[in-house]
C-alpha cells in the first residue's frame, strides 16, 4: 500500500508539472492582451469556405490568401475533403475558392503551411498529397482582384519527408525555399497512431529534460530542408529541433526564423547566400507556444516577426481528445535588428492580441492589417479566419 501511494503521489506530481509547464492553469481571460469574443470577429463566411485556416498570407493590401485543409481528419482517418486556397478580401469580407489552373488531379491537394516569394505573386504551399509530402508552387495571376485572381500552376517538388509530417515553407526566391519537417515519424494513412518517438521525446522535454540530437542523428528527426524547384530536389539543411514548425525568411534571405513549437521557442538562422547552408544565431523562447511566424519589413530596416500563438497548450491535448474544447490563441509582435542579430528580441506588448478560442481554434498564425488597423489570424483547428482590433498603432 505505502508503495501504491509513494507511486501515486510521484505520478501525480509529473502530471501537475506537465500541466503546469503546458498552461493548465493560465486563465486566458486575466491577461491584459485579452479581448473578449465582441471584440473579435470572424471574417466573412470563412467558417464555411476555410474553416480550417492553417496559414494566411497577404497578397495585395486588402487580400489575404488562406490555406483550408481539414488536417484534423487527415491525421485521424487518413482521408478528407479536398483542401482550398481560399482568397479572402477583408474590405468586403467577400471569400471564394481560387482556380488551380493546370494542377494535376491525380496528385490531390490538401494545403498547410504557404509563403509568397518577396514581393512577387509566386506562392508556395506544403501540400499532403495522396502518395507523398509535396511543396507545389504557383503563380498568383491577377493578385489585387478579388474577382479575376487565380493560381497557375507551375510545378511541384517531392520532399523526402514522412507522411502529414511536412508544415511549413518559407522562399528565398523563385526557385530556392525552405521546408520544415515537424514529426519525426509518419502518421499513417488509415489513421493516427501514437508517434512513440515523438511521445518519449515531448514527455522528456516537459519534465524539464532537454533533448538534442546530434548531427549524426539529424536525418530522420524534424528538420528544415532546402529545395529547388528547377532541380525537383531537397537537401537536410538545419536539424536537432524537437519539432520543428514555423519558417520564414527576412526579404533579403539572409535570415531564417524557424519555430520550435514545443519548446516555444524561435531560432534566427543566418543563411550562406552562396550555398545556402544554414548556421544557428541565437533562439529566443517564448512566453506562449508558437506555431506560425510571419516576417515584414519595417521602414527602418527592421523586420517584424508576427506570431500565431497557443498560450494554453493543455487545452491543446485536451481537445486532440475530446475535439469539443476551444482552444485559446494569441498574437505576438517582436522586432528583430538585422544589424544586430544576436540581440534580444524587442516585444510590443500594446499589439499583442489573446481570443479564448471561442470563435476561432486555436490559432496558428497571425498577420497585421495596417489599414484597418487589426490583426488578422488563422486557426488549424476550425472557426475560418478572425479580425480582432489592436489596441496600438501597427508598426
Amino acid at each position: 500500500m505505502r508503495v501504491a501511494a509513494v507511486a501515486l503521489g510521484v505520478a501525480a506530481v509529473v502530471v501537475a508539472r506537465i500541466a503546469q509547464r503546458l498552461g493548465a492553469f493560465v486563465d486566458v481571460r486575466s491577461m491584459p492582451a485579452f479581448m473578449s469574443a465582441s471584440e473579435c470577429s470572424v471574417v466573412g463566411d470563412t467558417a464555411r469556405s476555410a474553416p480550417a485556416s492553417e496559414d494566411v498570407r497577404f497578397v495585395a493590401p486588402s487580400l489575404v490568401l488562406a490555406s483550408s485543409s481539414n488536417y484534423a481528419d487527415l491525421r485521424k482517418d487518413g482521408e478528407a475533403p479536398p483542401g482550398a486556397l481560399v482568397l479572402v478580401d477583408l474590405e468586403t469580407e467577400r471569400t471564394r475558392a481560387v482556380e488551380l489552373e493546370g494542377f494535376p488531379a491525380d496528385v490531390g491537394f490538401w494545403p498547410h503551411g504557404l509563403d509568397v516569394a518577396g514581393d512577387s505573386t509566386r506562392v508556395f504551399v506544403v501540400n499532403h498529397a495522396l502518395h507523398a509530402e509535396r511543396v507545389e508552387v504557383f503563380e498568383l495571376q491577377h493578385a489585387s482582384s478579388f474577382d479575376r485572381a487565380r493560381l497557375k500552376w507551375v510545378g511541384g517538388v517531392v520532399l523526402p519527408i514522412a507522411r502529414l509530417a511536412a508544415n511549413s515553407v518559407a522562399s528565398v526566391s523563385e526557385d530556392e525555399f525552405y521546408v520544415t519537417h515537424w514529426l519525426p515519424e509518419a502518421v499513417p494513412p488509415g489513421g493516427t497512431e501514437l508517434n512513440k518517438l515523438a511521445t518519449q521525446r515531448v514527455f522528456l522535454e516537459l519534465l524539464g529534460v532537454r533533448v538534442v540530437d546530434p548531427p549524426a542523428f539529424w536525418v530522420g528527426r524534424t528538420a528544415v530542408y532546402r529545395c529547388s524547384l528547377s532541380k525537383k530536389s531537397c537537401a537536410l539543411a538545419f536539424g536537432g529541433f524537437l519539432s520543428a514548425n514555423g519558417i520564414d525568411s527576412s526579404p533579403d534571405g539572409r535570415f531564417l526564423f524557424v519555430v520550435d513549437c514545443v519548446r516555444n521557442e524561435l531560432n534566427v538562422m543566418r543563411r550562406d547566400p552562396a550555398s545556402g547552408a544554414l548556421s544557428l544565431v541565437r533562439t529566443h523562447r517564448y512566453k506562449h507556444g508558437i506555431d506560425n511566424v510571419v516576417v515584414s519589413e519595417l521602414p527602418d530596416g527592421k523586420l517584424q516577426l508576427q506570431t500565431g500563438n497557443i498560450p494554453d497548450l493543455w487545452a491543446f491535448i485536451v481537445e486532440s481528445a475530446t475535439h469539443t474544447t476551444p482552444i485559446p490563441g494569441a498574437s505576438l509582435v517582436a522586432v528583430f535588428d538585422p544589424a544586430k542579430p544576436d540581440a534580444d528580441l524587442v516585444f510590443h506588448d500594446e499589439l499583442e492580441v489573446v481570443h479564448d478560442g471561442t470563435k476561432v481554434s486555436g490559432i496558428s498564425v497571425a498577420v497585421v492589417w495596417k489599414r484597418g488597423n487589426r490583426v488578422i489570424m488563422g486557426g488549424h483547428k476550425k472557426g475560418g479566419v478572425l479580425s480582432c482590433p489592436l489596441r496600438g498603432k501597427a508598426l
